[in-house]
């Protein structure tokens, strides 16, 4: 490193202010401070102009281990012997900031890429779970749509949940998480009774169906104790349709207005309910009229069974005669 014949003057000068006094040993000649200053310098200015570069490269850990060097070299006493010293440490003191602050914006972009990115996942989530929840909605008691609810409803809760550091470094993100949790509580409100609403569909309405199906059967069958039979069971259907629904809706009172049928018409919970009471009391006079054809029909078969003992009775008698007098003749 060249010097100008003043800036030598200068260092002279210091050298002689900065000499120790009453040294056992002696102190440094001039000459052996300023070539120590000057090597500890050298080695600060090329370990701060590395720092720089890696700076700019993006190296944050290596040009952080130069500043350490650059530090050690100028933290050297001697290095005040030299004009630059104070430009180095200024230039250290820049460094010390400059990295620290590169590091901090670098992780606030890293933070905004990841909470964009999460942004974009938990938009895709919400939007399938709200399409899915209007689906499930226009198709009541649709095993698939309702599936495809409950699909979508995990989906986008585990989206929204699947980072709990993420928000906790954005307060915006969190905000807009917040947001969408309160925003999801009506399609859960939704789910929930859709949830419900197939219970209800597989116990009162299959109830109300099977009873259905159970007096079409008897209005055919041919045998009147087997008529009695499948109306006793459509009754007791229509009961168990009427009773449990009323205990569903209890429980949900959601139930009452939600549509549960759609074949052969439209019936919310409340009128099926009203339907199975209706047709309790319809069945129990086919059952009513029914038990008296079977009555009628027992007392026909027990006459003619009588009958058909009585015929019996009197053939055995007539062939129990004819063969004593076939045995008297003998």
């Amino acid at each position: 490193m060249r010097r100008s014949c003043a800036a030598w003057v200068w260092a002279g000068a210091l050298l002689v202010l900065l000499a120790p006094l009453g040294s056992g040993c002696g102190p440094k000649t001039m000459k052996a401070r300023m070539e120590a200053g000057e090597r500890a310098s050298d080695r600060g200015g090329e370990a701060l102009d590395e720092a720089d570069k890696l700076l700019k490269a993006g190296d944050l850990e290596r040009a952080e281990e130069r500043v350490k060097e650059a530090d050690r070299a100028l933290s050297d006493p001697d290095v005040m012997t030299n004009p630059e010293a104070e430009l180095l440490k200024t230039r250290l003191a820049e460094l010390k900031v400059k990295i620290p602050e590169e590091r901090k914006r670098r992780e606030a972009e890293e933070l905004a890429r990841k909470v964009a990115a999460r942004r974009e996942v938990v938009a895709r989530s919400v939007t399938a779970f709200r399409k899915a929840i209007a689906a499930m909605e226009g198709k009541p008691g649709d095993r698939g749509a309702l599936q495809a609810a409950r699909d979508a409803a995990k989906k986008v809760h585990d989206d929204v949940e699947w980072d709990k550091d993420l928000p906790a470094k954005d307060p915006e993100f969190k905000g807009y998480l917040d947001g969408l949790r309160q925003d999801l509580e009506d399609g859960d409100k939704a789910l929930a009774t859709a949830e419900k609403t197939m219970e209800f569909v597989d116990g009162p309405l299959k109830s109300r169906d099977d009873a259905a199906a159970g007096v079409a059967k008897a209005r055919t069958e041919k045998n009147p104790d087997e008529k009695v039979n499948l109306l006793v069971a459509a009754q007791d259907g229509y009961r168990r349709c009427a009773e449990d629904g009323k205990k569903a809706i209890a429980a949900t009172p959601a139930l009452e207005k939600a549509t549960v049928a759609t074949e052969p018409r439209s019936l919310t919970g409340g009128n099926l309910i009203k339907e199975c009471q209706k047709q309790v009391e319809s069945s129990g006079k086919l059952l009513a009229s029914a038990k008296k054809v079977a009555a009628a029909a027992a007392k026909k078969a027990e006459l003619a069974r009588k009958k058909a003992e009585a015929a019996e009775k009197k053939k055995a008698a007539a062939e129990a005669k004819r063969a004593k007098k076939t045995a008297g003749r003998r």
